[in-house]
């Protein structure tokens, strides 16, 4: 049999065979099950870097509204969701793939989300504004393109609300923290571990 090549996970419609499968894991202290296909971020298994922007993010502040970017099979979204019971989730990613997934996992794990399909924030409408927006960014769809999504998150958070952001260290994260910091103003790494750093920038009014 011909091992199959492995596809670029940030496309809007994954030409790799579907085989669907699933895996069990627990998160924040919660315990879910997951499914996974080819084609899509990441298979089988919660990728570290995943874990890693869960285990950072402040969880002690009150967030109204959550955006899951660039979710996946909603693994992030999915996990606030069970812990932050009166948040509202809103997920969204390229791959028509993972949104089904997605949407799917939402279901199994008893989590109420909104999931959308589309390129980073052209689903959702213009005004709409989040207190919280996470991404472990599609690192293989370009620095340019993860760094315009950086750009615009700001356009979608309210004042006084954050954004966080995962990424391998030998991938360029370092980089990732000085664009964070020249958009926002501010920056702190929030958590790391495994070879990944997590970085969180607040919105903040400008005039004040």
């Amino acid at each position: 049999m011909t091992k199959q090549k492995a596809e670029h996970y940030y496309t809007e419609i994954p030409v790799s065979f579907s085989n669907k499968s699933s895996y069990n894991d627990t998160l924040l202290g919660e315990e879910f099950t997951f499914f996974t296909d080819h084609g899509v971020f990441s298979r089988n298994h919660t990728d570290t870097g995943t874990k890693e922007l869960l285990e950072a993010v402040d969880l002690t502040r009150e967030y109204g509204t959550i955006l899951d970017l660039a979710c996946g099979v909603g693994i992030i979204g999915i996990t606030l969701g069970r812990i932050l019971k009166n948040a509202k989730i809103v997920m969204t990613d390229i791959n028509q793939r993972a949104v089904l997934l997605a949407r799917e996992n939402a279901l199994l794990n008893k989590t109420k989300v909104a999931v959308y399909q589309g390129d980073a924030f052209a689903p959702l409408p213009k005004d709409e504004k989040f207190d919280l927006i996470l991404t472990n960014p599609p690192i293989r769809a370009g620095k340019s393109q993860n760094f315009q999504m950086l750009f615009d998150a700001s356009n979608y958070l309210n004042i006084g609300g954050y954004i966080y952001v995962v990424v391998r260290t030998k991938q360029g994260a370092d980089s990732f923290k000085r664009e964070m910091d020249s958009i926002y103003g501010n920056v702190i790494q929030a958590g790391q571990g495994s070879g990944f750093k997590v970085f969180c920038s607040e919105k903040i009014n400008k005039n004040d």
